[in-house]
């Protein structure tokens, strides 16, 4: 599998368009007690943090014992979150796990 690692992002401000470029956003993480990887793609934060650092923790701390059991957790935790936003004028984000 492989990923690049740039978000990038506009905002209009002031009748201005200004682009910012997020280097180095890990779009591809492994998740190894389970021997199986993660990726997502779009625009997003939960908790006010970048999605793959969000993701990396919740990897991190994680005690799922089977994919599906992780996915299952996954889903309900982003569910959970108050915090969980794309920005307006974003396209959506998407998560694949995978095995």
């Amino acid at each position: 599998m492989a990923a690049d690692t740039a978000l990038s992002v506009e905002y209009d401000y002031s009748g201005e368009t200004l682009k910012w470029v997020y280097t180095g956003a890990r779009k591809l993480q492994e998740i190894p007690r389970l021997d199986a990887g993660i990726s997502w793609w779009g625009e997003g934060l939960i908790d006010d943090v970048f999605t793959d650092l969000w993701l990396e923790h919740f990897i991190r701390h994680s005690s799922a014992e089977s994919l599906e059991q992780f996915a299952l957790s996954l889903r309900d935790e982003i569910r959970s979150r108050e915090k969980f936003r794309i920005p307006e004028e974003s396209h959506p984000s998407h998560l694949d796990v995978a095995q």
